[in-house]
């Protein structure tokens, strides 16, 4: 109802702007008025409502015991329209996936991470467990940045590691190279005696 009574205000000229990213931080019920956006006229808020819906398909089902019939729709109406762009050759979306294999089982408090395109920082941060365990090596990490194609596949990733002992260690710099057909993943190995080292998977 809230998404649903903005949009019809910005479309009656009631509102000057429409703030899709509020939108987006609305419960599963928003999914039709999300995917609505993402059919605008308006390529910008297509754009961002695009933006949105992927993010949300990257989102791990929730436990079968959080589960209703609003985010079991929403899961499902998401999937197929993800398909449906991909399909079609529409999906310019890209992100990352980090998986950190070692030979011992010391925790990683923080990733952090920096995304350079032509030498300039367009992203940066750092991901952290939401429980604050620490990562494990085997661990799989899903980074939060979402990028178009045309920018990931054009930019470098600078990796390095806060052990939970206070330690930081650089992982170095990897330079992606996608296939149209899966997200790449990138395989950090080694541990802190060895030195680490990147491969693509």
């Amino acid at each position: 109802l809230v998404a649903q009574y903005n949009i019809n205000a910005w479309k009656q000229g009631k509102l000057e702007e429409l703030d899709v990213q509020a939108i987006g931080e609305l419960s599963d019920a928003v999914t039709p008025s999300l995917l609505a956006l993402a059919e605008e006229g308006n390529k910008q808020i297509a754009r961002e409502a695009k933006d949105i819906l992927y993010r949300r398909s990257l989102d791990e089902k929730n436990a079968w015991c959080y589960e209703n019939l609003t985010s079991i729709i929403s899961h499902e109406k998401i999937v197929a329209f993800e398909k449906a762009l991909a399909e079609s050759g529409q999906q310019d979306k890209m992100h990352l996936k980090i998986e950190l294999i070692s030979h011992i089982q010391e925790e990683i408090a923080e990733l952090q991470y920096a995304y350079y395109r032509r030498g300039e920082c367009i992203a940066s941060g750092g991901v952290m467990c939401a429980d604050g365990s620490g990562f494990r090596y085997g661990d799989t990490i899903w980074l939060e940045e979402v990028f178009d194609a045309e920018t990931a596949t054009d930019m470098m990733v600078e990796l390095s590691v806060m052990l939970s002992g206070g330690e930081e260690y650089d992982l170095g710099t990897i330079c992606p190279s996608f296939d149209d057909e899966d997200d790449q993943q990138y395989v950090i190995v080694g541990d802190r005696n060895e030195g680490f080292g990147t491969l693509m998977q």
